[in-house]
């Protein structure tokens, strides 16, 4: 049989052919009658509401239920397709209620009601005929002839007849949840209500500052020193909802608090403030000036601690020593978190991180018969993410965004897919690991058996593995875990092969240099900071950038082949040397004994200049056990490790998680620096 050729194709026309046929035919309801007596499958049609023009994304919508309802035609169903129109919901009330100038308050005052609701099934059927012209142009098999209307008595008491059979059957309950709700629609709002348009809006609001008046007592008697009227902490929110509930004040570990006199700006009487040094303009302007004084006293955060106020709003009282003021690091005087690195890549460069990431994951052993399961995201501006995809589509892997955390859905799409690698942070692995436990699944015996891992060192100097790295492979020995070393500014990833004694650079893609504080050349086997040179970029080239990154280089021939440098994992960062009591320390290193120590769970580690100007160390201990005995273990590990012990406190593991991963951030804080701070 020879195909029919077409050398001019109007599908417009082809189109027409076709539902023209089918009207001869009668092919739809035929498609009915034939099937009669065989098993049923019913379609009630999701209906549209007829008070608006139909778009696009109805037609994408409309064919894939038409798909469905012609698969189970085929298989020899009898398909009843009934139309429906939607005739209820807020959308029909605002336009009618535009239509006639009015508002919900008018009814019953310059419209009964009875001319409102016939308004409403008027408005409400205003385009049923341009739906059901796109129907008929769409190829789209539903019955127009006997539609259910939503606002019709047989359709609203079956609705109540439903009801009623679910709570005869105690399939009711009564529940709270937060939800949308219109005070001037007097209604709660759907998730399709709230896409309407002009829903959102941005718009300046109102936020409060507040004054918490301090009590004089013993602790707080420093403060009262010259002052005028009462004396008062100032503290800025925008959720003033929250302060009835009010009972503790936090002040930033590295921040300068001063004390101002001035006036109260409602009732023009003295009184004295005290606030963040840095917030003063914000308060007193300049056209305020001659109004107030700036007194000339300081107090950096931890010296407010443990002051008392009075309670804002007298109310409930609560349990517990409330009503003073903490000390947060998470306190700042502004509603930034930094700013990220900003690159600009032309198209050459994404075919250069494109081509890298394909090199990185054949180092790492990936063909193009792996699927690659991506648990890091791929947005928040995080340009490696992008560089994974594009990687693993260079190399023709089988690749899968599922994005980074939820344990759940990470192991749902490994059962569903079968990925045989993934790329992700290693630490994420042990809560992977967690979940299958908890849960029931055999991970040992998963997919997966490689990972190639970003964000975290997994070896020492010696390329055996650190804490991190040795307890995954105790957990999970299937599992071939790959150490990655990567930034945005070097556009470039530098991964291990599968012998594991360092990174492999790609010399053509970026040259390397490891230099002392002399920016010489550091001898084959010592630190050095890592400074390169990027081969191929456009953007942004970058020359003899210091990353401020610590390693050791190796130019040895590697036992896989390959005779191009490589690298350790990340000793430390430049800027992150700690000289403490005489040793020089890197926060891995630290990482590294904390995970080591049983009955840690988290930590933070805070690093501040002391009253002699020398770098102090603080742990932040997120554990179930708070006894002297395991503080007494935790240094005596630091000794054995490094000879010198931190001072340290715990806290809870949910407060000390909160801080790890605080809003807007994707990557896992352990180390605050607050040394420019406290100089």
């Amino acid at each position: 049989m020879k195909f029919k050729e077409y050398k001019g194709l109007d599908l417009a026309q082809t189109a027409a052919d076709v539902l023209g046929e089918w009207d001869a035919r009668d092919t739809f309801h035929k498609s009915i009658t034939t099937r009669e007596g065989h098993p049923a499958f019913v379609f009630y049609e999701g209906p549209p509401s007829a008070n608006g023009t139909p778009g696009i994304h109805h037609v994408m919508a409309r064919t894939i239920k038409d798909v469905f309802c012609r698969y189970k035609t085929q298989q020899g169903y009898l398909v009843h397709r009934k139309a429906g129109w939607d005739t209820h919901g807020l959308p029909v009330e605002l336009g009618v209620e535009k239509k006639l100038g009015i508002t919900k308050e008018d009814i019953g005052k310059k419209i009964t009601i009875e001319e409102y609701n016939r308004t409403c099934r008027e408005a409400v059927m205003e385009f049923t005929g341009m739906w059901e012209d796109l129907t008929r142009k769409m190829g789209y098999w539903v019955n127009m002839d006997d539609p259910y209307i939503t606002y019709d008595n047989k359709y609203i008491e079956t609705l109540w007849w439903l009801l009623k059979q679910l709570f005869d059957k105690g399939l009711l309950y009564k529940g709270y949840t937060i939800q949308p709700y219109s005070p001037a629609a007097g209604t709660g709002l759907s998730t399709h209500e709230l896409n309407q348009p002009g829903c959102y809006r941005d718009v300046k609001d109102t936020t409060c500052t507040a004054q918490f008046e301090v009590i004089r007592d013993q602790k707080s008697e420093k403060l009262f020193a010259g002052v005028e009227g009462p004396l008062y902490f100032l503290a800025w929110t925008t959720t003033p909802w929250t302060l009835p509930s009010n009972t503790a004040l936090a002040v930033g570990p590295a921040i300068e608090y001063v004390k101002v006199k001035c006036r109260n700006p409602y009732t023009d009487r003295p009184q004295t403030v005290i606030l963040a040094k840095e917030l003063v303009p914000a308060y007193f302007t300049k056209k305020m000036e001659g109004t107030y004084e700036i007194t000339g006293e300081s107090w950096q955060g931890p010296e407010l601690e443990g002051i008392r106020y009075e309670q804002l709003i007298p109310w409930v009282k609560p349990e517990g020593d409330a009503f003073r003021v903490i000390v947060g690091d998470y306190v700042t005087t502004s509603g930034t978190l930094g700013d990220p690195v900003t690159f600009a890549l032309t198209e050459e460069d994404l075919d250069r991180l494109a081509y890298n990431e394909a090199e990185s994951f054949t180092t790492a052993g990936c063909t193009p018969e792996d699927v690659l399961q991506l648990m890091t995201t791929i947005d928040r501006r995080f340009m490696a993410g992008l560089a994974y995809f594009l990687g693993a589509r260079k190399l023709r892997c089988g690749v899968i965004r599922v994005g980074n955390g939820i344990p759940e859905l990470q192991w749902d799409t490994i059962r569903r897919i079968g990925p045989t690698g993934c790329i992700v942070v290693p630490s994420f692995l042990t809560k992977l690991v967690a979940y299958a436990e908890e849960h029931g699944i055999d991970y040992r015996r998963s997919s997966l058996r490689r990972a190639i891992c970003i964000g975290e060192a997994l070896r020492d100097t010696a390329f055996g593995n650190n804490t991190l790295g040795a307890k995954i492979t105790e957990l999970w020995p299937e599992l071939e875990l790959f150490s990655t070393y990567a930034s945005t500014e070097m556009q470039t990833s530098i991964t291990e092969c599968g012998h594991h004694c360092g990174g492999h650079v790609p010399a053509d893609l970026i040259l390397v240099e490891l230099l002392d504080e002399q920016n010489n050349p550091v001898a084959e086997g010592e630190e050095g900071e890592v400074v390169i040179t990027t081969l191929g970029g456009r953007g942004m080239p970058l020359l003899r950038f210091r990353t401020g990154d610590i390693c050791i280089g190796y130019t040895e021939r590697c036992a896989c082949g390959r005779s191009t440098m490589r690298l350790s994992s990340v000793i430390g960062r430049k800027g992150q040397m700690i000289k403490f009591k005489g040793t020089t320390l890197y926060p891995p290193a630290l990482y590294d004994i904390l995970e080591n120590i049983p009955g840690v769970s988290n930590y933070i580690i805070e690093v501040f200049t002391g009253s002699l100007g020398t770098d102090q160390i603080v742990l932040r201990i997120g554990s179930a056990r708070r006894d002297e005995a395991f503080e007494k273990e935790i240094k005596d590990t630091f000794r054995s490790k490094v000879r010198v012990a931190p001072e340290g406190g715990f806290e809870t593991v949910e407060y000390i998680a909160k801080k790890q991963m605080p809003q807007m951030s994707r990557k896992q804080i352990k180390f605050v620096d607050l040394r420019e701070q406290t100089k």
